[in-house]
């Protein structure tokens, strides 16, 4: 057995800024991700005028549209070798139609088209572009870096950005915000310069490390049912993905249910913006912490921290209730909790990946993440489903002002973000792949490299 010992230097170390720029990929795509995951469900309801259940039936099958893609544009990455590497033709060809898909989505109250077949095929439309995008990016972390604290470095860097996104989103929804809800024609507008500056800055963050965009020296590529065989048999893995999906189901539910909570139970649709605006200063306050105790604690434990840490939040919002001041100060502490939830994971999946091919001596690089995403996307969708299913059955369309709906949206508010994040904090105690033994790993496969060089 090796010892563990420093980990070798990279072959071809990128520079910081190329780091930053790859890592600014989070804000193209958290500015159509991240305003769809505050304001879809509210534009198919109150916008267009579908039922909640229809509305959620919506969400539902286009995030399993784009969940099924993901294991095949894995797939089809693997064996490619083409001039703009193993990622690059997916997002150069992805970025502009998502972008594009995107704007024709948030317009569709603009131009009056509420048809629910015409709805549905925008929306899947936008699914299949973004997933186009979505998993070569997240694929690429493994390959910018194959140090495990550098790329805890690299994932929190992801995720400011992707927090710049989300004040973006937030400080949008201020001007977008009307008495009776949304403004039709300013969210056409949101939708159009948003999809243009997701498409510019996604094919420069890959451009930024298009030279890493290349399968390791000697490492062959699991065929997929070896890598989903390898994958589902490696407990890290396990432990992590399946934080990460109770995380992405659970979570998100504060802020997908605020619009809600803020228009049909306060009564002041505007106070979304500030509280959401509040949310991301937390992110932005919390990112500095995690980051600086990921160099110092094992990243599972940092994780368990920043789960207890918005548990907290969401067990005092349901002691104390949903008034707008409370509902502030638990946006800031949740924020501060999902700065290290959603931007640890990542680094882990990659390290599992690294693990994977030291045990076979084949790397499911791409095929980890596709998996990780598949079953996030899948999670989100059956949240969302489910949301949209008990607004139904609590009298929403008819009554969204009723006792029944009122207390359906204040209850998932914050009970169902709380018993996700002490869910995902016991899952994590079981998680084994630690910095030194990542560490061993990669010596390992160096070795295996110079020896088959």
């Amino acid at each position: 057995m090796l010892k563990p010992g420093p980990t070798p230097a990279e072959p071809t170390r990128l520079g910081g800024l190329r780091y930053g720029v790859y890592a600014s990929g989070n804000f193209g795509k958290n500015l159509l991700w991240g305003a769809l995951e505050v304001a879809l469900l509210f534009i198919l309801t109150d916008l267009l005028g579908l039922s909640p259940a229809l509305a959620g039936g919506m969400v539902l099958a286009s995030l399993l549209l784009d969940a099924v893609l993901d294991p095949l544009i894995a797939r089809q990455s693997d064996r490619s070798r083409g001039r703009l590497g193993r990622y690059g033709a997916y997002i150069v060809l992805g970025a502009p139609a998502a972008g594009l898909s995107f704007a024709l989505l948030l317009a569709l109250p603009q131009l009056g088209i509420s048809h629910p077949a015409v709805v549905m095929a925008a929306l899947m439309l936008f699914r299949a572009s973004y997933a186009l995008v979505d998993l070569p990016h997240n694929a690429l972390l493994a390959r910018v870096t194959s140090h495990s604290r550098v790329r805890a470095r690299v994932a929190g860097a992801r995720f400011f950005f992707s927090s710049l996104a989300s004040l973006t989103v937030a400080l949008s929804i201020a001007p977008l915000a009307r008495q009776g809800g949304l403004s039709a024609p300013l969210l056409a507008l949101y939708g159009g310069l948003a999809g243009t500056a997701s498409a510019g800055v996604l094919i420069l963050a890959w451009a930024a490390v298009r030279r890493r965009d290349e399968p390791p020296p000697a490492a062959r590529m699991l065929s997929f049912t070896r890598g989903l065989g390898a994958l589902l048999r490696h407990p890290p893995y396990l432990l992590a993905v399946g934080a990460g999906l109770v995380a992405v189901a659970a979570l998100p539910l504060f802020g997908k249910t605020l619009l809600y909570l803020t228009t049909h139970v306060l009564g002041d649709p505007a106070l979304a913006s500030p509280v959401l605006a509040v949310g991301v200063a937390g992110q932005f306050a919390g990112l500095p912490l995690w980051t600086w105790l990921s160099g110092r604690w094992e990243k599972a434990r940092v994780l368990q921290a920043a789960h207890l840490t918005c548990a907290g939040a969401f067990a005092a919002l349901l002691l104390v209730g949903p008034a707008p001041q409370h509902l502030v100060l638990a946006a800031f502490l949740a924020g501060i909790g999902a700065s290290g939830v959603y931007s640890i994971v990542w680094g882990m999946v990659a390290d599992c990946a690294d693990d994977v091919e030291r045990r076979t001596g084949e790397r499911p690089e791409a095929l980890a993440f596709a998996l990780a995403i598949l079953l996030q996307k899948v999670a989100i969708a059956l949240a969302a489903a489910g949301l949209g299913l008990l607004l139904q059955m609590a009298g929403y369309a008819d009554a969204p002002s009723g006792a029944a709906a009122r207390t359906a949206i204040v209850a998932t508010n914050a009970a169902a973000p709380l018993i996700g994040a002490l869910a995902c904090a016991a899952l994590l105690s079981g998680y084994g792949l630690t910095h030194a033994r990542h560490a061993v790993v990669i010596r390992s496969l160096a070795r295996r490299r110079a020896r088959t060089s």
